[in-house]
């Protein structure tokens, strides 16, 4: 009921649109989250136009597998 109550409030708000210039978009993370903003600086790099990535990993080095490795 408390959620219903909250939810319901929260959906009367209404909301201001945003405005971005899309010639402006960039990502940023540190950590896992540089995990993630690189993936989608690469999956969208037609929109993002920057990327900040901080102590994160290089591309694709989760699914690499290296020819040392043992799995």
């Amino acid at each position: 009921m408390i959620l219903w109550v909250v939810l319901h409030c929260v959906s009367a708000i209404p909301l201001q649109p945003l405005r971005i210039d899309a010639r402006r978009v960039v990502v940023a993370g540190c950590s896992h989250a540089a995990d993630f903003s690189h993936q989608f600086h690469v999956a969208f790099s037609g929109t993002v136009t920057g990327a900040c990535i901080i102590s994160g990993q290089p591309y694709t080095c989760a699914v690499t597998r290296f020819a040392q490795t043992q799995m």
